[in-house]
Parts: structure tokens; sequence; C-alpha cells
């Protein structure tokens, strides 16, 4: 959980602000 987090929280996020969450639910589903 940690490392979802400092993805969520990390530069990358903020470059794809529009589309934070889809972002996430990728990271958590896998590749």
């Amino acid at each position: 959980a940690h490392m979802f987090w400092w993805l969520y929280r990390s530069p990358y996020r903020i470059q794809n602000s529009t589309a934070p969450w889809p972002i996430v639910l990728w990271l958590q589903g896998g590749p």
C-alpha cells in the first residue's frame, strides 16, 4: 500500500492530474 500511495503522490500524478485514478487502477490491476 505504501508504494501505491507513493506513486499516487509522485510527480507523475501531477503531470497526469487530469486522469489520476485510471493510472492508479492500472497500477493496482497490474500490467
